[in-house]
């Protein structure tokens, strides 16, 4: 069947990382257990479909049915029709040259705070500031109104650009955040000769996403209630993330991330979602009086663990028969990096010193004197010396400033009725940071991990709707 519309909304741009990102592809990988996606070509790329999916989504939650349907397509019984979006593959500029990261995950067993067996896994990640074609396409049909389709794709446009929309796995720990730049938009006619030309010929009249939005009038933009959170702290101990490797003058060195050349110590959002996660069970627990199950096999009894009333809403967890709308968490959590950088090459020198003198000359020419070697053992309980074989040693990041930590509730997603004891745990997790109850990354029952805030910035919208 023909479609007939009469203009053509044509974007362009590219979408940046903002924090690392993982889009899967098929097949398997001797270096970890999910691989990115590769062309035919064996580059790394993002498939449409994982663009268009959250775009899509976006869109569902903010926009009138009617409209939304008639732009994004439906499927109804035997009626329905395709989407009038097209959107491309990003391609990934120097596509050869990025280093890609691995990020290691792990479940915690309730009862023991070890970790759970056969819950370990790990992922291959884009760095940050990995930078995205992005190309979009709109036909606008006849029968809808075109300052109305203008409106929407504004408003999309414009979350775009102020970072707000997250693409590929783990969304709501840390990874996908992207925002769009050197965006450019254009209409191009196609009920006049001249304009099928200039179509034809890529052109068409320039717009600029807010000329684009002077029709927001013409569309209703639903509500949707979010809180965005942003914690000021400093370590009080040192703070950091074990990174999959060893070194060789050092056992455990922090896990790093960064972008382009440079490399910093970072609390991946999953670490620091899963400490949170741990707290507001012991809240939840302790409220129900419920222990944590500790039957059956280690795998079911781990996915017993985590199925708690309101947990499962705000942190996420396979969605099930009684409750199939839960699934993705409401509480997104960024990764938080250090603000001290260094470059990658001195990095890899410090983790291929061979000794102490080296290992402290290599520190020195990377800027971070601060940091320091400390050495680990266990004690025999019979001899009280130290144990045979049981001597290890880390680098602990010393007097390191961090960005603050970005959180955002979307508290859309919450029924009515748990929105405001949502609210209310994420409030006494706020009490506990403050009371320096909790503690972040490795070591934190060994003395490290421990934080003082210096502020929480609370910014909320739509909050009337609560």
């Amino acid at each position: 069947m023909s479609r007939h519309s009469r203009l053509r909304i044509v974007v362009t741009g590219v979408l940046v990382a903002e924090t690392p990102l993982h889009v899967g592809g098929f097949g398997e990988s001797v270096e970890t257990d999910m691989p990115l996606a590769r062309d035919g070509r064996g580059n790394l790329y993002v498939p449409g479909t994982s663009l268009a999916g959250p775009l899509r989504s976006w869109c569902r939650e903010r926009f009138a049915a009617d409209d939304f349907r008639e732009i994004w397509g439906f499927s109804e019984q035997d009626k329905g029709h395709a989407a009038h979006v097209i959107i491309e593959d990003a391609t990934i500029k120097d596509s050869a040259s990025i280093l890609i990261e691995i990020r290691d995950g792990v479940g915690i067993d309730r009862n023991t705070g070890t970790a759970a067996d056969q819950i370990k896994y790990d992922r291959a990640v884009l760095p940050r500031g990995t930078k995205l074609s992005f190309g979009m396409e709109v036909d606008v049909p006849v029968d809808l109104s075109t300052e109305r389709t203008k409106a929407m794709f504004g408003h999309l446009l414009e979350a775009l650009e102020a970072g707000r929309i997250k693409i590929g796995a783990a969304r709501t720990r840390g990874l996908g955040r992207v925002k769009l730049v050197e965006g450019e938009v254009k209409i191009q006619t196609l009920d006049t000769p001249e304009g099928i030309i200039a179509m034809l010929r890529r052109g068409g009249t320039s717009e600029t996403i807010s000329s684009l939005l002077s029709h927001g009038d013409e569309v209703y933009l639903k509500a949707c209630p979010r809180l965005d959170i942003e914690i000021a702290w400093k370590p009080t101990l040192p703070v950091m993330v074990k990174a999959g490797m060893e070194g060789i003058a050092v056992d455990t060195v922090p896990l790093v991330s960064g972008s382009g050349n440079s490399v910093a110590p970072v609390l991946p959002g999953a670490s620091i979602k899963g400490v949170l996660r741990n707290q507001a069970e012991r809240i939840i627990r302790t409220v129900l009086g419920r222990d944590a199950p500790n039957d059956s096999n280690s795998t079911q009894r781990f996915l017993a663990q985590i199925q708690l009333p309101l947990i499962d809403a705000l942190f996420g967890t396979a969605g099930s028969e009684q409750r199939p709308d839960l699934g993705l968490g409401v509480l997104d959590v960024d990764d938080c990096y250090a603000t001290q950088t260094t470059t990658r090459e001195a990095w890899d020198a410090i983790v291929e010193a061979r000794n102490d003198a080296e290992l402290l000359e290599k520190l020195q020419v990377a800027h971070l004197g601060n940091w320091s070697k400390a050495d680990q053992v266990a004690i025999d309980r019979w001899t009280g010396g130290a144990a045979d074989g049981l001597l290890f040693s880390l680098l602990e990041p010393r007097r390191q400033k961090w960005e603050p930590i970005r959180l955002s509730l979307d508290l859309a997603r919450l029924n009515k009725a748990e929105r405001l004891p949502a609210l209310a745990l994420v409030f006494f997790l706020f009490r506990d940071l403050t009371d320096s109850l909790i503690t972040f990354g490795f070591g934190r029952n060994r003395g490290m991990g421990a934080v003082a805030i210096d502020s929480i910035k609370l910014t909320g919208f739509d909050l009337d709707e609560l």
